[in-house]
């Protein structure tokens, strides 16, 4: 296996879409099925509304007594034999077809005075309407949303099956990595040393992404610490590790990725996130992320949030909401090369501009957090020139677009 060797980012993707499969199945009650994927139909087992009901407050009427009511000629009924009191909701009385709405009624006593006239069915919900038991009311691979529970509630339905939310462990590498938790105030004072913003990072992107990620510590640079380690993480469906992914003195973790199972490839052709790395240990998937904070996260945006979709049975793709705009500086670029670039959105009179964000390195996870998006600028391409027309990935919560 050659280390480093950078392969292209679309044969690197070509190579984790093609390497993962789909995890099993899980029954779950339905309460907790919210975000997660349904690994088959979803059948309802009533009709819904399951009787006709008043979809009004007013009185249940037979709409052929109201005809012809007008406020100039309104039509009296007897309460209980021609018209009954009734909510919105309530059954609708054996012998009426319609419900008059309060606003068109006045209390008369032992009668009603009616202003409106009404035709069968008039501000009534009939039986099915909604759905009909045995209809198909949620489809295989949906991601369920807050109202859909709802719906599985209204059909009867207390179980579903998902798909099993991918289980991943997350572990940072190097001696100058502290984990944060167990600094009671950090003001930098220990030199040399710094925070682990990685695994915390990743583990936000994982449950985001519908995986259950799992935070297994910091390990320091030794080849046979890591080897140990690493080798008795089982259990997991995915392993991400940062750090020790380069070519330097202690950067140990692609020999020990291939020596423990195999490394399929170990760089790509993509800035930032180039020691990118990917390979199996029996049987479980495994990514070398780059130690900079920002090139481990470009490394998950574009081949690792791939993986987690594809073992939950969905098509992998970029989640974030995507527009246009036009480019106010010039993004130069290396043919071959696929490039991650920060955007700020900025509007000016109606017009739409993406201002591009000063790099700051790898390691400058801050500027990232000024980004409204990114672009990313393909592999084909030299740089992209100022003016041009650019598609921007517009992060969920990001700041309104200034003027």
């Amino acid at each position: 296996m050659m280390f480093l060797k950078k392969i292209s980012a679309t044969r690197a993707r070509a190579c984790v879409r093609s390497s993962i499969t789909p995890l099993g199945s899980e029954r779950i009650s339905f309460h907790e099925g919210c975000g997660r994927i349904l690994a088959e139909d979803v059948q309802a087992l009533c009709d819904h509304p399951p009787f006709d009901r008043s979809a009004m407050d007013g009185y249940a009427v037979l709409a052929g007594s109201t005809f012809y009511a007008t406020p100039e000629n309104p039509v009296r009924l007897r309460k209980g034999e021609e018209a009954r009191r009734i909510m919105t909701g309530e059954p609708i009385p054996s012998g009426f077809d319609a419900v008059v709405m309060i606003e068109y009624v006045e209390d008369l006593g032992d009668e009603i005075r009616i202003s409106r006239s009404v035709v069968p069915g008039e501000n009534v919900a009939l039986r099915g309407e909604d759905f009909r038991q045995g209809e198909i009311i949620l489809r295989k691979g949906r991601v369920l949303l807050p109202h859909d529970i709802g719906t599985l509630v209204a059909a009867g339905i207390t179980k579903i099956k998902v798909r099993r939310s991918p289980r991943v462990g997350i572990i940072s590498t190097g001696d100058e990595i502290v984990d944060p938790a167990r600094i009671k105030r950090w003001n930098g004072a220990e030199r040399g040393k710094i925070p682990d913003i990685n695994s915390y990072t990743l583990s936000s992107l994982v449950g985001g992404a519908g995986g259950i990620p799992v935070r297994c510590g910091v390990l320091k640079d030794d080849p046979d610490v890591l080897k140990s380690t690493i080798k008795s993480y089982t259990g997991f469906d995915l392993l991400l590790i940062t750090g020790g992914s380069s070519v330097g003195d202690r950067d140990f973790l692609g020999k020990v990725i291939d020596e423990l199972g195999e490394l399929l490839f170990h760089g790509v052709a993509i800035k930032p996130g180039g020691p990118l790395g990917f390979g199996f240990i029996n049987n479980t998937p495994v990514f070398i992320l780059p130690g900079y904070p920002l090139a481990a996260i470009v490394s998950f945006e574009l081949f690792v949030r791939d993986a987690l979709s594809i073992m939950q049975g969905l098509p992998p793709k970029i989640p974030y909401e995507s527009l246009t705009a036009k480019l106010l500086r010039k993004i130069p670029s290396q043919v071959g090369r696929l490039d991650f670039v920060r955007i700020k959105l900025i509007n000016e009179g109606g017009d739409l501009y993406a201002e591009p964000l000063g790099s700051g390195g790898s390691g400058s996870i801050g500027r990232l957090s000024k980004a409204d998006g990114f672009l990313l600028v393909d592999e084909p391409l030299e740089g992209i020139d100022e003016g041009e027309t650019v598609t921007i990935y517009r992060y969920p919560g990001s700041q309104e677009v200034r003027a």
